[in-house]
């Protein structure tokens, strides 16, 4: 309102500047009165004439700012919150250090050779007791790399009482000297031995007995025994082997080799012969279990008793 007020006062100093100086001024004079009208599109530069009339001039309005309203609803904005997660830990696990295994000299050799000795020996009491037999201490087998010491006491064992027969010469001793030998054979059939035909021949890994008219094969692996009979025929089986044996071994003849060419598991359990076979003279007792049998000319005594076998050094 105050910018119309000047501007009007403006306007009419120009008009008055623009009469002549001679004129009168009329006794009433009629003022423009300024008017309200709408704010022009475009407003131009305004001329005036000097000779113009005073006329009734619009006064531009200020042409009102827009003003940007508020809203007074506010955005609800959601800033995630990061979450640190530590990482796993890594755990580092040393690892072995070698040490050197120590080195045993020269001189520490039988020390240690002794202690291992001593710590798979075997000692059996001084009083061992076999049970049924007093006095008699008895050798356990040995397990593999262990020694059993057994202690001499004197004892001997008592003659078998409950047994009608007894064994003699070379038989007795063995079976009077072992009790275990003695309980696996039993009591002898009789005192009186047999003599008869026989012949024996040694394999890589045992041996084959041939006692008129049956064949005993002796395993060393685990002292198995089988035992065949003897059905070589002259002139229907062949007496030798058509293969050659490895060098400084033999193949079985006759009897012998048609149970080692027939029986699989005697020719791989036996191998091939280490000597020729030799025929002998057998001596043999007879008992509930078993047999024992002595080949003249030998120094060795064998027990054959329910599938098993042992020998003994001696004679009958």
């Amino acid at each position: 309102m105050t910018r119309k007020i000047i501007l009007l006062f403006l306007i009419l100093a120009a008009v008055s500047a623009c009469q002549p100086e001679q004129s009168v001024l009329p006794t009433r004079a009629r003022l423009a009165t300024a008017t309200d009208a709408p704010a022009p599109t475009e407003v131009g530069q305004t001329v005036f004439d000097p000779t113009a009339t005073a006329t009734d001039t619009a006064i531009p309005t200020e042409t009102p700012t827009a003003t940007e309203a508020l809203s007074g609803t506010a955005s609800a904005t959601i800033t995630p919150t990061i979450t640190y997660t530590p990482s796993s830990t890594i755990t580092v696990t040393p690892s072995q250090t070698y040490t050197p295994a120590p080195t045993i000299g020269p001189d520490e050799r039988p020390l240690v050779a002794l202690a291992f000795t001593a710590l798979a020996a075997t000692v059996l009491p001084t009083d061992y007791v076999l049970p049924g037999f007093e006095g008699t201490n008895i050798a356990l087998t040995p397990t593999e790399g262990a020694a059993v010491i057994v202690p001499e006491t004197g004892a001997t064992l008592p003659p078998v009482t409950n047994c009608p027969n007894f064994p003699s010469g070379g038989f007795g001793s063995v079976y009077q000297g072992d009790a275990s030998l003695a309980a696996q054979l039993g009591c002898p059939l009789s005192s009186n031995t047999q003599q008869i035909p026989a012949a024996q021949q040694r394999f890589q890994r045992g041996t084959m007995l041939w006692l008129n008219g049956e064949i005993a094969v002796l395993y060393d692996l685990n002292s198995a025994l089988e035992t065949y009979a003897d059905t070589f025929t002259d002139g229907v089986d062949p007496e030798t082997s058509g293969e050659t044996a490895p060098a400084g071994l033999y193949a079985p003849i006759r009897g012998f080799l048609k149970v080692w060419s027939s029986q699989p598991n005697v020719r791989n359990g036996l191998g091939w012969a280490t000597a020729p076979e030799q025929g002998a003279t057998a001596t043999v007792l007879n008992f509930d279990n078993g047999r024992m049998i002595w080949l003249a000319g030998t120094n060795q005594i064998y027990a054959l008793f329910n599938g098993s076998w042992r020998s003994f050094a001696g004679t009958f």
